[in-house]
């Protein structure tokens, strides 16, 4: 039940250990976030819309289109391994989903 605020001290911990302009620098983590965040989810919509409600569908991509979760943090640093790239994909995937997730929305409520 404390895994959750335990995991945001961690990250939070990590975040305050890098400087800022590594972990926005990095060019791979902006196409993996397109990916998961953008044409995934676009795609599970054209798969579902086809077999299920429209309801059971919307849920399903925005569920989808959710940004990475701090798990790409925690287990690294459990490991004690290199948790940079797990620290961009949590932080940026965070603040793009402000984009990301009303476009998803916009594009398969309006298809």
């Amino acid at each position: 039940a404390c895994i959750g605020p335990i995991s945001m001290l961690l990250t939070g911990i990590v975040v305050a250990e890098l400087p800022l302009i590594r972990i926005i620098k990095k060019k791979s983590v902006y196409i993996l976030i397109l990916i998961r965040t953008l044409i995934f989810p676009l795609a599970l919509y054209a798969l579902l819309s086809r077999f299920c409600s429209p309801t059971l569908t919307q849920t399903a991509v925005l569920f989808y289109a959710m940004p990475f979760g701090l798990n790409t943090v925690v287990f690294p640093k459990l490991l004690n391994e290199n948790c940079e790239t797990g620290m961009s994909l949590a932080l940026i995937s965070t603040v793009t989903a402000c984009f990301t997730l009303p476009l998803v929305l916009g594009l398969t409520i309006g298809m």
